[in-house]
């Protein structure tokens, strides 16, 4: 009687021979083998999700974007507006100067601080984002009495009387107080926001 050789049969047609009942166990294990080895999802499937997972990643990337752009642009608009209203003041406060100096540019002084006021009324709500609400409440309290102050002064403008050269006396320390205060807190907001879109 031949030896059962490495495979567990002892001849080569004992092995091949399908009505075997080794032959059959060594079948059933092959197949067993072959299905625990075979990968969970189908090639098909990884193609499906290896697209949905692409898709996902793009989306996200654009839906950030989109997010990124929109605040850029809102900084951008705070920061022009901010950028906008500095300039007014700081026009208003150079013809007020000329005004002492040289009794020239008053109109042009209240048309500065009529147009600073336009922005903060049309804007209001970029300027309270930029200068914050007790800021902006101040800020539009100093600006109103600087026009009103500038208004006073249009008023005993040309006069040489005692009771005017008195109250130019009065007024213009007054003026140049608060347009000062103005043209500080204007730089310091539009400092801020450019800050805060170079951060972005």
């Amino acid at each position: 009687m031949s030896e059962p050789n490495d495979k567990g049969f002892k001849t080569k047609k004992d092995f091949n021979e399908p009505g075997s009942l080794k032959y059959r166990n060594k079948q059933a294990e092959s197949i067993q083998k072959e299905l625990t080895q075979r990968p969970k999802f189908s090639i098909r499937n990884r193609i499906a999700i290896g697209f949905l997972l692409t898709f996902v990643l793009t989306f996200s990337t654009i839906i950030t974007g989109m997010v990124y752009i929109s605040n850029l642009g809102h900084k951008q608009r705070f920061s022009a507006n901010a950028g906008n209203f500095e300039f007014e003041v700081q026009q208003a406060r150079r013809f007020e100067k000329n005004y002492f100096l040289y009794n020239t540019n008053l109109v042009d002084a209240q048309y500065h601080a009529q147009n600073a006021r336009s922005i903060l009324t049309f804007f209001k709500d970029d300027m309270r984002h930029i200068f914050g609400d007790s800021a902006f409440k101040n800020i539009s309290n100093i600006l109103a009495h600087y026009e009103d102050s500038l208004n006073k002064l249009a008023a005993i403008a040309g006069r040489t009387d005692s009771a005017a050269i008195e109250m130019r006396l009065r007024l213009e320390p007054e003026i140049r107080r608060a347009s000062a205060r103005l043209v500080e807190d204007a730089l310091t907001a539009v400092g801020q926001e450019r800050q805060r879109v170079q951060d972005l």
